[in-house]
């Protein structure tokens, strides 16, 4: 899975501007043909019955590449290549190792204009939240420091915009940038509140009244409330930055207030100050001045509060804090010449009454967002399960139609025991649903909160949803009953590490722990909020996570870097697994042609979702589609079995939720990072029909063979051993190579898969099933599949996948295996295992005699030094042989100068992208000729002279 925010786009992917197609929607060739003949590696089969194969993104996507591949040499006994062709990479391997999924036109969708800012927005993962104030048609933005506590910035005509992706598209439709236009006039000093010389602020949540803000701080056990908020002068012709403070508890000490900063002053400029007549006892009036600029601040205590200059200058004192203590703040900078006016107006601004006090903003405010969007969900939508043990019915996302015209990019979902639903967006946003059960015709969606930084994990505790928004989780508390959040509440009392942009979903376990991910490894939080503890390892990307009920975690990570050649899930520390021989308690190796970029998962415990009742789900954000997995305790090494479900979802699926009214499961997701989504988010509902169907229960991997059982009796009638399909595989993990193509088991270094000899097929007593496999060995991946029949001579296909970490003793149902056996699974580790995209191609094209590998160069192209440029490397590299991954449109486009510079690095010139592609044999791609040599030092000379237009 590519993050794009996170990781480059594959340099190495072929873009979308294609050679003239043949007819046919699907039988129609790219810049290659298929990488085999055979037919499983056509990209135009397998999609019978299938939705959403006509979406763009899907056009050469590769559907049950190994369930194919099994029928394929059951059908043709005959046919048996030692080892088996491996998977060709998504896409048939026509589009390099990422596929299509993150070419410029593969989104599902884009977005015109950004969506419109609310009273309060945290974006970046700073812990900065920008508050609106002021003119709707002319506001101001000031900016609160939640990691220190403190104020951070005043822009008296400041702008919030979203801007363009680095993918090309109009905005960022992700939420994860935000542009602040305009001029500063204060800005921070990283700790308002001092005692000591030490910053005591910490911040503790915010409130949310109309158009106001209220902050919350303690101040080593002080309560203050802060509204900050502009005051335009009567003249209109100044604009002056006040803080409204309130102490809702006193503190018996001293504490020091420090003055922000005039923001741009020029370095080594010292202010000096002064203390200067207020005009009236309770009013204190500082004025600096340095280099003909002078700043004023006033101060007007109440309540009882006591305050006096600090002797440093730069702040005040306050001696006396007692309960309803209360501080308002004005201040103003700019030229002197416009300083006696700007001090008669800020001279006459009066203290707010105390009916607008902060502390009458703590009851909720009315209603922001007032409009319900109603919806009426479809059942059985999915022509692929349709009259199978379990449907999926589709619920329209507010996706056109919401006034507020943010992007439904689902990345959270939680229930509350009353069957509400609340669900996050990438923007920011958190919705309320309704009516999420029986025949879904009345679904209300309300937007619930909005303004959050990148709120990936939901869970509901006593009613009240809690997020997990980069920096801080949040209880979004509704204090009026109007379906708002009023109250944004900092749960997480210790700061949680440093945010990723992935990852941080948010499950509880029976003891009322919080658990989320994050690249820095699984995390549990107490149940008050106060204690963070470190559980497990930190992985590439994480996305999903699912918690059992004793606290068991289980989290993923993506394939690239930190040795991972394949998604996997791995788990967390428990007593189950401390001896684990596992690679980092690694549970389940993912093959790639099923899931390339794992979603969420949920340990089910209910009845009433039928034979899956008791099973983990997981679900692939990648290709959009689910699983249930079987977890085998494996004597201390857990290790796991994964069973792939019927059916599509329009968007990489990410969140899994039970609605707890009925049992029924409930899948979100979004189209962001490499996924075949259709659609820009989705939500779906996975409902049991009440039919029977046979599932895998548990299973244990023999040195002899493997042991499989069932929640039912299987016909008595098995398949002989000839009709069962097992083949096994490994990847490479790498520190330098992204992912990794599929590899022999008992002939490392090879590429492609071994099958394994099914010598017997016997029913045990207890009716589990026993294989008789000589030849198995551990191994990341291993195929079993078989097509059968239950006790009642129902059919049904068997095709898992399995993890062997670790063979157990030999089962008596069959002769033990030959001594000295491997019985323990050893991953295959280089530091750099070259090119994945370039191995896979390489390996097809030796196979089938083809000369892609060694294709001829183009002509060499002669040249002086002086004459290169943009124009040149148009005229003799990117017109013959760039355009057709690299033209207009595409995600990667050098048919500009500014598109083609997004590959060169002038910093470091040797670094430049564009050198590493010209350096691949794969690029470009077949059948066009390779770049020469000659081509490639005149590029590097180009970089190096500062790569003239």
């Amino acid at each position: 899975m590519t993050f794009p925010f996170l990781h480059p786009a594959g340099w190495i992917a072929c873009g979308v501007l294609l050679f003239p197609m043949a007819e046919g929607q699907y039988e129609a060739r790219s810049l290659r043909s298929d990488l085999s003949p055979l037919p499983y590696y056509a990209t135009g089969g397998g999609r019978e019955g299938r939705r959403f194969t006509e979406a763009a993104v899907n056009r050469y996507r590769l559907y049950d590449f190994y369930a194919r591949q099994a029928d394929y040499h059951l059908a043709n006994p005959s046919d048996r290549p030692d080892p088996l062709p491996p998977f060709p990479e998504l896409d048939g391997g026509r589009r390099g190792h990422w596929g299509g999924t993150n070419d410029r036109d593969s989104g599902a969708y884009d977005r015109p204009a950004g969506p419109d800012f609310t009273t309060v927005t945290s974006r970046l993962g700073t812990g900065l939240f920008h508050v609106l104030s002021g003119p709707a048609e002319d506001p101001a933005v000031i900016v609160f420091d939640g990691i220190s506590g403190s104020f951070a910035g005043f822009i008296p005509q400041g702008r919030l915009s979203v801007p363009q992706h680095n993918f090309g598209f109009a905005v960022d439709r992700f939420g994860f940038q935000l542009d602040v236009a305009g001029k500063p006039s204060f800005s921070g000093t990283g700790g308002d509140w001092l005692r000591g010389g030490e910053n005591i602020g910490r911040f503790t949540g915010y409130h949310v009244d109309g158009s106001s803000v209220v902050f919350r701080s303690e101040l080593a056990g002080a309560q203050l409330l802060e509204r900050p908020s502009v005051v335009l002068a009567k003249s209109g012709s100044q604009r002056f930055f006040a803080r409204d403070l309130e102490f809702r508890s006193g503190t018996q000490y001293p504490v020091d207030f420090r003055l922000p900063r005039i923001a741009d002053l020029p370095k080594g400029s010292v202010m000096k100050w002064s203390v200067e007549p207020a005009g009236r006892n309770q009013d204190l009036f500082l004025r600096g001045q340095t280099d003909g600029t002078v700043c004023f601040h006033r101060f007007i205590a109440g309540g009882g509060l006591k305050i006096e200059p600090h002797e440093s200058g730069d702040g005040v004192r306050l001696t006396v804090v007692p309960v309803g203590g209360r501080l308002f703040a004005v201040s103003w900078s700019g030229p002197e010449s416009e300083s006696a006016p700007a001090r008669a107006e800020l001279a006459a601004i009066p203290i707010p009454a105390a009916e607008l006090a902060p502390g009458t903003c703590l009851r909720g405010g009315p209603s922001r967002f007032p409009e319900i969007i109603k919806v009426e969900g479809v059942l059985d939508a999915d022509p692929a399960s349709r009259g199978a043990a379990y449907a999926i019915d589709d619920i329209p996302l507010p996706t056109g139609n919401n006034p507020y015209h943010t992007p439904m990019t689902l990345s959270g979902l939680a229930f509350a025991a009353d069957g509400t639903a609340y669900a996050s967006t990438l923007v920011g946003d958190v919705w309320k649903i309704t009516g999420l059960e029986g025949d879904l015709k009345q679904v209300e969606w309300k937007r619930y909160a909005s303004g959050l930084d990148l709120p990936m994990g939901i869970e509901v505790a006593e009613g009240v949803p809690h997020v997990n928004a980069r920096r801080f989780i949040f209880r979004l508390v509704d204090l009026n009953g109007d379906g708002e959040a009023d109250l944004y509440e900092r749960f997480s009392r210790e700061d949680i590490p440093h945010p990723d942009e992935c990852g941080r979903d948010l499950k509880r376990d029976a003891a009322g722990n919080f658990h989320f991910n994050a690249r820095a490894g699984t995390f549990r939080l107490s149940a008050d909020g106060g204690d963070l503890t470190r559980t497990g390892e930190g992985s590439r990307n994480p996305l999903g996570l699912a918690v059992r009920k004793d606290g068991l975690v289980l989290s993923d990570s993506s394939e690239g870097d930190r040795n991972n050649g394949t998604c996997t899930i791995y788990e967390a520390d428990h007593p189950e697994n401390q001896g684990s021989s596992a690679k980092r308690r690694r549970i389940l190796y993912l093959p790639r042609g099923v899931d390339n970029s794992p979603g969420g998962r949920l340990f089910m415990d209910d009845s009433r979702f039928g034979p899956l009742g008791q099973a983990i789900l997981g679900t692939s954000y990648g290709t959009g589609t689910w699983y249930y997995i079987v977890r085998d305790p494996a004597e201390g090494t857990p290790q796991a079995a994964m069973v792939p479900m019927p059916g599509n979802f329009s968007s990489g699926v990410c969140r899994v939720a039970m609605q707890p009214k009925d049992g029924q499961v409930f899948v979100a997701g979004l189209d962001g990072w490499g996924d075949y989504a259709s659609t820009e988010g989705c939500l779906h509902r996975i409902r049991w029909t009440g039919r029977e169907a046979t599932v895998l229960t548990s299973w244990r991997a023999c040195r002899n063979g493997l042991l499989l059982r069932f929640n039912g009796p299987l016909d008595s009638l098995l398949p002989a051993p000839e009709n069962w399909f097992v083949q096994q595989w490994n990847y490479v993990d790498s520190l330098q190579t992204y992912g990794s193509a599929e590899y022999s088991v008992k002939s490392p270094g090879k590429l492609g898969h071994d099958r394994l000899e099914v010598r017997s097929v016997r029913l045990a007593d207890d009716g589990a099933l026993f294989l008789e496999i000589p030849g198995l060995l551990p191994s990341m991946c291993l195929q079993v599949h078989a097509n059968l029949r239950d006790a009642k001579s129902q059919p049904w296909r068997l095709d898992a996948y399995l993890t062997l970490s670790h063979l157990m003793a030999d089962h008596p149902a069959a002769p033990a295996a030959s001594r000295g056996k491997p019985v323990i699974l050893s991953i295959p580790e280089q530091t750099a295992n070259g090119d994945t995209y370039q191995g896979v191609v390489t390996y097809f094209d030796q196979l089938y005699g083809r000369a892609t590998a060694d294709r001829p160069e183009s002509a060499a192209v002669s040249y002086r030094r002086e004459e290169l440029s943009y124009t040149w490397l148009r005229k003799n590299l990117i017109d013959s042989q760039c355009m057709p991954c690299h033209g207009a449109g595409t995600q990667h486009d050098f048919s500009t100068y500014g598109g083609l510079m997004k590959a060169v690095d002038l910093k470091h010139p040797e670094k430049s992208p564009l050198l590493g592609m010209l350096a691949t044999k794969s690029m470009p791609p077949y059948p066009l000729p390779s770049v020469p040599s000659s081509t490639r030092e005149a590029v590097r000379e180009w970089i190096l002279q500062g790569a003239r237009k």
